[in-house]
């Protein structure tokens, strides 16, 4: 496999585990703020992309 290819189903597995795990916190009424939300999003975005720094 080719090294983008590897990367996209890199980046694609953990948004996958993500939005799973999203859904079992919802179906258990667990929620978190927007804000929240956001921070975290920044932060596995820069811990995805460390040139991005």
């Amino acid at each position: 496999m080719n090294k983008p290819t590897e990367k996209h189903l890199e980046v694609e597995t953990w948004q996958v585990e993500a939005l799973n795990e999203g859904l079992k916190q919802a179906n258990k009424g667990e929620f978190i703020s927007h804000e929240e939300v956001k921070t975290k999003w920044l932060k596995k975005l820069d811990n995805t992309n460390p040139s991005a720094s």
